[in-house]
């Protein structure tokens, strides 16, 4: 089974990386997570699987990987109470943003 990950942010990086993953035999992309409306954004390379909705990203993923430079205290939060709400089997996260 390929492990599903999901990706908080949907610039420029998440196309790339949702490129790099969905070439890989081991892992798919299950949802983005976007601030934008989904239906808007016709130059992600895999639109359908936009979200504005953190539980379903997190209900959807075994791994989160988050890549925005827009790195909130909030967004933080919010990640991390919809991870724990699944437990420690959605419990991975990891960070591709740089330190601000």
């Amino acid at each position: 089974m390929r492990t599903r990950v999901g990706i908080v942010g949907s610039g420029y990086i998440s196309r790339g990386l949702t490129a790099a993953i969905e070439a890989s035999p081991d892992m798919k992309v299950s949802r983005v997570l976007t601030r934008t409306p989904p239906g808007s954004r016709g130059d992600f390379p895999r639109a359908e699987l936009l979200t504005t909705s953190l539980n379903e990203l997190v209900d959807n993923s075994d791994v989160v990987v988050q890549s925005t430079m827009r790195q909130t205290t909030a967004l933080y939060e919010e990640l991390t109470k919809a991870i724990d709400k699944h437990g420690t089997s959605a419990g991975n996260r990891v960070d591709s943003s740089p330190a601000l």
